[in-house]
């Protein structure tokens, strides 16, 4: 992996840009890189109401860090006319195991909790972040 990239939860099919790369400028391939089909690469995984879950993300270019959010959205349906994204959780030093724009390799996990109050369903989550160190935001 170059740039940071979610590991798990399972993330959606992103096609030939990839995930480890920025939002484009245009914003043609937000939200979640566009998922091919709308639904997960490989499956869902089930969250529990209330209950803390582990983000994990992979790559080596962290930029610094940055500020990331955890958002969620009714359905496996995410488009830019929707929005319907529910923040969950801001984190305001992410991805931080160095100082500098390549890390150690060591794993950056993140915590969530779907608040209570949510309804049991079916959900996309969308991590966002945005680089310490560039004007970028993946």
């Amino acid at each position: 992996h170059s740039h940071v990239t979610q590991e798990f939860p399972t993330t959606y099919n992103t096609g030939t840009y990839g995930a480890s790369n920025p939002l484009g400028l245009s914003g043609s391939n937000f939200p979640c890189q566009l998922g091919v089909g709308g639904l997960p690469s490989s499956g869902t995984t089930e969250v529990a109401i209330g209950e803390p879950f582990n983000i994990t993300f992979a790559g080596l270019a962290t930029h610094g860090g940055g500020m990331c959010q955890i958002s969620i959205l009714p359905g496996f349906n995410p488009s830019k006319s929707n929005a319907d994204f529910r923040v969950i959780k801001t984190h305001y030093e992410c991805l931080t195991t160095t100082s500098g724009n390549l890390d150690s390799g060591a794993p950056n996990t993140m915590m969530a909790t779907i608040p209570a109050g949510i309804e049991t369903g079916e959900y996309t989550q969308s991590w966002t972040w945005a680089s310490k160190t560039t004007n970028e935001l993946y």
